[in-house]
């Protein structure tokens, strides 16, 4: 049987009661009877075939279909109001929006690096940045929920959605420290490295692979202290002494005057990259063609040609 298209005011009134968090608390800003939102929620239900809320104790939470519908409506009364101010005339001094997701793996020093500009700009842009795994991102940019994703990887040919893949950086790897830990086996890299604790990226990074053929290829066995699938995290242990981790050679100055790491060595065997996903092959949005120009010339990486 085919659905009936979405009423307007059942999204309003399911919004605000998932922004709220309850129907009481709804009740008193839509000024509206308890039973009637309730009410109209039920038919949102209904249309949708899905539960959207569920009952915790005396509170309200969101289920998965629930929480999906949320981030819909975000967007959708994110972009009314937009919409309305821009008709009335008061949209001048409203910045223009973008939605940038940001895979889970990538190193959030490089990340802040590549979107930092895009705040400056003028006329201003506001960005908004959601962090995920690759797949939920890429089925995000497919229904336009975000207008790029940040990547460790290339798309992969199996993921139905019409996007390209614009490379951003290649960089080699540097392994980090502690300065004491870093001095002292700093003599004899990459050899030093054997049975010497390690902090490393889980297997969901794309660059993990490479670490392990690399380690492999010189006859080294780390000890593997723990792995990560948060880099800046991965980062922390790694200031406060507990092993050696990988960096981006690109970000490596900052990485050691951030976090007052010594470095131990570096690679050229092992490449680490970023890439730009998103539904134009060409970019013309004036804020992704600003990411794409991200350089850092106080490195050794170079920029793809």
């Amino acid at each position: 049987m085919r659905k009936s298209a979405l009423n307007y005011n059942h999204l309003y009134y399911f919004w605000t009661v998932a922004r709220l968090g309850s129907v009481s608390r709804a009740r008193d800003e839509l000024s509206l009877a308890q039973s009637t939102i309730s009410a109209q929620i039920h038919l949102l239900e209904e249309n949708l075939q899905e539960k959207l809320f569920e009952k915790r104790g005396r509170n309200l939470a969101l289920t998965e279909a629930g929480e999906i519908a949320l981030r819909y409506c975000n967007q959708l009364f994110s972009l009314s109001a937009e919409m309305r101010d821009l008709i009335d005339g008061t949209a001048k001094s409203t910045p223009h929006i973008l939605r940038v997701g940001v895979a889970d793996t990538l190193p959030k020093m490089l990340v802040h690096r590549m979107l930092a500009p895009v705040i400056k700009q003028d006329p201003p842009t506001k960005l908004v940045i959601t962090e995920s795994s690759a797949e939920k991102l890429l089925s995000e940019l497919a229904v336009h929920l975000v207008d790029a994703v940040l990547l460790d990887c290339p798309m992969p040919p199996s993921v139905n959605v019409r996007a390209y893949n614009h490379l951003m950086t290649e960089s080699g790897v540097s392994f980090a420290a502690h300065t004491t830990l870093a001095k002292r086996l700093r003599k004899g890299f990459p050899l030093s490295l054997n049975r010497a604790p390690m902090l490393l990226p889980t297997h969901a990074a794309a660059v993990r692979p490479e670490l392990d053929r690399w380690f492999e290829r010189h006859g080294i066995t780390p000890t593997i202290a723990a792995e990560f699938q948060d880099s800046a995290l991965m980062k922390l242990f790694g200031r406060g002494g507990s092993g050696v981790f990988p960096i981006p050679t690109i970000i490596e100055s900052a990485v050691s005057r951030e976090l007052g790491c010594g470095i131990v060595g570096r690679t050229n065997e092992i490449v680490e990259r970023c890439y730009l996903v998103t539904t134009e092959k060409r970019l013309r949005n004036p804020s992704l063609k600003l990411i794409s120009t991200f350089t850092d010339e106080s490195s050794n990486a170079q920029r793809p040609t």
